[in-house]
């Protein structure tokens, strides 16, 4: 539905040990910036799945933010997490 009502909603249960990885994917879908900062907050995290989400979503929100982020992720000790950030890189300088 991709509503903007829902995005604080959404940034709240980011931080949710089971749906935390679906959040990051709706607030992509939804594409506001204002998730960029919380969805940050989330790459330091050690889930691989929140990980994977956050950099999806970070994709679909293209920043300055965005891109920094994902670049420090880059070296990021996890080899998933830096395949994901490059992907996401990669894919944010495609468009």
């Amino acid at each position: 539905m991709k509503s903007e009502h829902a995005v604080d909603p959404l940034i709240q249960l980011l931080s949710d040990e089971d749906s935390g990885w679906m959040a990051a994917i709706a607030l992509g879908k939804i594409g506001l910036e204002k998730a960029v900062k919380p969805l940050v907050r989330l790459l330091d995290e050690k889930d691989i799945q929140k990980c994977r989400a956050v950099a999806w979503a970070l994709e679909k929100i293209p920043s300055r933010k965005s891109v920094k982020a994902l670049q420090k992720a880059l070296k990021d000790e996890d080899e998933e997490v830096r395949m994901w950030a490059k992907f996401a890189l990669e894919n944010i300088t495609t468009k």
